[in-house]
């Protein structure tokens, strides 16, 4: 359990994270933050529960998007960098002939990681 919250805040809010055998994470949100005038008590944790939300997402980081945005994990092999080579890395100049954004004078290893298309964006 984390405590998201101290003295400063008139409400106690935590995060309670545990992993499951399968790989899979689970992440809750408690809070007794006041829930947020006029918004339907139906609304989202994230606009009801406002400033939870916010220490929430900090502490969460790039996994914060899953937990309050709905947004899951892209699972597909597909190549959506849109520049025509595959391999999930960007070949950044005009052309997709592969030889990386560096061209002629890129390093040796830029260049080596253009060509096995491991290189991360």
């Amino acid at each position: 359990i984390l405590v998201l919250t101290n003295t400063s805040h008139d409400f106690v809010a935590w995060i309670g994270i545990s992993v499951w055998g399968d790989g899979t994470v689970m992440v809750i949100v408690k809070t007794t933050e006041a829930p947020a005038a006029r918004v339907s008590e139906d609304a989202p944790f994230k606009d009801r529960y406002p400033v939870t939300t916010q220490l929430a997402r900090v502490a969460l980081g790039r996994v914060a998007p899953y937990v309050f945005d709905g947004q899951v994990a892209d699972d597909s092999d597909d190549d959506s960098d849109s520049d025509g080579h595959g391999g999930g890395w960007d070949d950044m100049d005009d052309d997709s002939d592969g030889e990386g954004s560096g061209g002629e004078d890129a390093s040796a290893e830029e260049e080596i990681s253009a060509n096995d298309g491991n290189a991360s964006p």
